[in-house]
């Protein structure tokens, strides 16, 4: 099983939970700076290490939260606590980073537009982001919310992600996908 089906049901009752009590934003903000916390390198092998107790993960996280959050966030901070006691008791901490995807694309279709992730070989200027933008909305008959990243390996074209799924418009798709073909 993969990590994003592992996450996908946290995520979901993450979304939920914050949808209902209208925290939404405070949530985004909790799940991306904690996302960042596990994938710090410290803490990617406290977490992977299993004598380190999950208490002790929980109260590390808890800290790097406290600094993220408003002082005025106490019900969120405690139902985000609950979160964290629940994903270190089974020892997921470390799915957090997909967790704040899937949950950020579940914010994303709520608010009626969708997050994509495009890649592509070398930085694209403004006016090429435009047209990305325009052609990807037509396309999908939604709004967009693009970010973008550059990989020199694609050698050219694009690749478009979102949390469902990949259109891989690169060179390199393209030959790997020749190759597959002619064997």
């Amino acid at each position: 099983m993969t990590n994003t089906s592992i996450a996908r049901p946290y995520a979901k009752a993450a979304f939920e939970y914050a949808n209902k009590a209208g925290e939404l934003s405070p949530w985004s903000i909790a799940l991306r700076a904690l996302s960042q916390a596990v994938q710090e390198s410290t803490m990617a092998t406290a977490l992977a290490n299993p004598f380190f107790p999950a208490e002790h993960s929980v109260s590390l996280l808890l800290d790097v939260l406290s600094a993220a959050l408003d002082k005025n966030a106490v019900k969120t901070l405690q139902a985000i606590k609950n979160f964290l006691r629940l994903l270190a008791e089974y020892k997921r901490l470390c799915i957090l980073p997909e967790i704040l995807t899937l949950f950020e694309a579940d914010v994303a279709r709520d608010q009626g537009y969708l997050q994509l992730s495009v890649t592509s070989a070398y930085p694209l200027d403004d006016d090429q982001q435009a047209k990305v933008e325009a052609r990807l909305a037509d396309q999908l008959k939604s709004a967009v919310k693009i970010t973008y990243q550059k990989d020199p390996e694609i050698i050219g074209g694009i690749i478009v992600r979102s949390s469902e799924w990949v259109l891989d418009d690169s060179v390199q798709g393209r030959l790997a996908r020749l190759q597959s073909a002619l064997q």
